[in-house]
């Protein structure tokens, strides 16, 4: 009896990248294919939406084939602090980071405590 030797890493195809319906960004067509009567080319991507359109048995099997490549939803970066911004209203002052960081206006120096706190280095404002 003779045994088959297993392929060798050169030969052997890689494995498709299993990713949970939940985290798919996309894919990426690698060969041509069509879905519901739809052509889809190679080099054109499949949004999320789109992508879990396709039965879970059939999108294995074309990431299997080398058909298409998924990839995952990017990760939520961190919120980076913005610049806070002093405006001056007519019966106060508004602190600004994207939106309004207050309610409604207050004063110069709360407004001024209010900008500059989130900050490690605090800037000193000239008197």
């Amino acid at each position: 009896m003779r045994l088959k030797k297993p392929p060798s890493s050169e030969t052997r195809q890689p494995r498709a990248r299993q990713i949970a319906d939940a985290d798919i960004g996309g894919a990426r067509v690698l060969q041509l294919f069509t879905v519901r009567g739809k052509v889809i080319k190679a080099g054109s991507r499949l949004p999320a939406d789109e992508v879990l359109a396709i039965s879970s048995k059939n999108r294995r099997a074309l990431q299997e084939a080398g058909f298409i490549e998924l990839y995952p939803r990017p990760k939520a970066s961190k919120h980076k602090p913005q610049t806070r911004y002093i405006i001056k209203v007519s019966d106060g002052f508004d602190v600004i980071e994207g939106h309004h960081v207050t309610p409604k206006p207050i004063g110069r120096e709360e407004a001024n405590r209010l900008a500059f706190s989130k900050f490690k280095l605090a800037r000193k404002r000239p008197a």
